[in-house]
């Protein structure tokens, strides 16, 4: 039971992941820079 929740949590942040690769390439971020997380994270320190 507990392998599901970790499977469903994997799925699920693959998704947002892919959401937002999508979202920077939508608005004319190259996909090479889009796949870099340091780029797309917002530094909140």
């Amino acid at each position: 039971m507990r392998g599901d929740y970790f499977d469903a949590t994997e799925k699920g942040w693959c998704a947002v992941e892919l959401m937002r690769k999508a979202l920077l390439v939508a608005v004319s971020i190259p996909l090479e820079k889009a796949k870099n997380l340091e780029f797309s994270m917002p530094n909140l320190h």
